[in-house]
């Protein structure tokens, strides 16, 4: 189920994905990856939440993602992985 900013989140790069190599990158309880038609969707799994908020989630894991990215995209503004 996704909510409203989830929502957008998805679907701008599901458009995005249309005209460009484009991958969107989340948080949940397990590592997991798949690609949908040109979107390749990844979870990193088990991340450490920040002063166990689990809507502040982060993980080491995304600095490989953030560093073979040529421009990254934030959707939420008041979190550590920001």
């Amino acid at each position: 189920m996704l909510g409203g900013a989830e929502r957008y989140a998805w679907e701008l790069a599901r458009w995005m994905a249309r005209d460009t190599d484009t991958s969107l990158l989340s948080f949940g309880p397990r590592d997991r990856e798949f690609q949908e038609a040109r979107l390749l969707v990844r979870f990193l799994g088990n991340p450490w939440h920040v002063r166990e908020q689990s809507l502040n989630p982060l993980s080491l894991k995304m600095l490989p993602e953030i560093l073979r990215a040529d421009v990254v995209h934030c959707h939420q503004r008041h979190i550590l992985s920001s």
